[in-house]
């Protein structure tokens, strides 16, 4: 997500931190990655549902010395592909989360989900 050749190392954890949004692949690939604003899922089961069901996944920040690394920050992203409906039960909660959160990559140029 953060190529040491355009970020330093230093600034890594900030600008870990902003990413939000549409990543599209560098180099022209295809595909892309939505990065979802902090609190989009602030409830755990509904968090831990969606990505069980592949809808999220997350991405964990830690920096530090080899022997003291420390937890920095998290991030949930959509993939560029999501299976289509739910491959395990999940509470309505999750349904209607997840509705929400296809509206909101829709309407900021995320592309499809289902």
């Amino acid at each position: 997500m953060l190529s040491l050749d355009v970020v330093a190392p230093e600034t890594v954890p900030d600008s870990f931190q902003y990413l939000v949004g549409n990543l599209p692949w560098p180099r022209g690939k295809q595909g892309r990655l939505f990065i979802l604003r902090e609190g989009t899922v602030a409830d755990p089961v509904v968090r831990n549902e969606l990505i069980a069901n592949g809808k999220l996944f997350e991405s964990q920040l830690f920096c530090g010395d080899e022997g003291r690394m420390q937890h920095t920050a998290e991030k949930l992203i959509v993939p560029y592909a999501t299976p289509i409906g739910f491959n395990t039960r999940v509470n309505p909660q999750t349904e209607e989360a997840w509705r929400r959160i296809c509206d909101f990559v829709r309407q900021h140029g995320g592309g499809h989900t289902q």
